[in-house]
């Protein structure tokens, strides 16, 4: 397949990913590698593109999204300078489509999962207005995924059971992945250890339901977990419980703020420092998340 729809998929200004911008998608396109153990590796690319899990052994190659179709031959190229031949899932995290724009050069020997709202989302038009104005087109069917779910599914793969939930945070299309015997997890964009993660707000997601997802990931991680977010390094499950610790508090806030009838500027010129202070520049942007998504 051609493939003509990468500057659209990444221009999107990383769709969700404050402060880390695009930029040029020809500009940087070296994509590091970071170990997990003897089984994991995480592929991150230099641009707006999310990361790529791949979890190796001996029934194959398991992958956590497909980066932007833009860069899926430098994705190919750095699978197989692992030696990996053999890729038979693809988990993807939500329906953005700088995370799965591989699907379609691995679709016809790998079964792609995700889920029911994923698909759905990816077979119409896509128009987002308060993360980058933009129309994203919908993706040919290679891009789907073939197997759906509505809550969970779990599969048992190089003797791990691995379980994919569907959670509604960043979009109401994601999945967070868990390895639980390994002490591994993947949360596509609903966190970042390197920055903040807005929500799209046009397609169902919500600061709240973030706050949601994380914490009732964090009551199910080992203090030694790996985090492995959609954008920028893995993560300890410490720097998480901080991350859902400031959303929370930016939740609480914003519902209370809106209970005693604040509105949107009201809410953000009135932010007190230990709600605004930890997130920085993304104040703003954060706050205005949490009023659209009603608190």
């Amino acid at each position: 397949m051609s493939k003509t729809l990468g500057r659209r998929a990444v221009l999107g200004t990383a769709l969700g990913l404050f402060l880390i911008p695009a930029g040029d998608v020809d500009a940087q396109r070296e994509i590091r590698e970071q170990r997990i153990g003897d089984a994991f590796t995480v592929l991150s690319p230099d641009e707006g593109s999310g990361n790529t899990i791949v979890f190796r052994g001996t029934d194959g190659t398991f992958l956590v999204d497909t980066m932007a179709d833009s860069i899926s031959t430098d994705l190919l190229a750095a699978l197989d300078g692992l030696g990996v031949d053999d890729v038979r899932y693809i988990a993807n995290t939500h329906w953005h489509q700088n995370h799965l724009g591989g699907n379609d050069d691995l679709s016809p020997t790998a079964v792609v999962i995700g889920p029911a709202t994923l698909r759905a989302r990816l077979q119409t038009d896509q128009t987002l207005e308060f993360l980058v104005d933009q129309t994203f087109p919908a993706l040919p069917e290679p891009f789907w995924p073939s197997v759906t779910y509505d809550d969970a599914v779990a599969l048992h793969f190089n003797d791990e059971r691995i379980e994919i939930v569907h959670v509604r945070a960043h979009t109401d299309s994601d999945a967070i992945v868990v390895w639980p015997e390994s002490r591994v997890a993947a949360t596509g964009d609903l966190w970042t250890p390197t920055g903040w993660m807005v929500p799209d707000i046009d397609t169902g997601g919500s600061l709240a339901g973030v706050a949601t997802a994380l914490t009732t990931l964090l009551e199910r991680l080992p203090a030694d977990a790996v985090i492995v977010p959609g954008h920028g390094r893995p993560g300890t499950r410490d720097e998480l419980a901080r991350y859902v610790s400031v959303v929370q508090a930016t939740v609480d806030y914003v519902r209370l703020a809106m209970d005693a009838g604040r509105d949107l500027r009201q809410i953000i010129d009135e932010a007190p420092p230990d709600v605004t202070d930890p997130l920085g520049a993304a104040a703003p942007r954060m706050l205005e998340a949490a009023y659209r998504g009603g608190g």
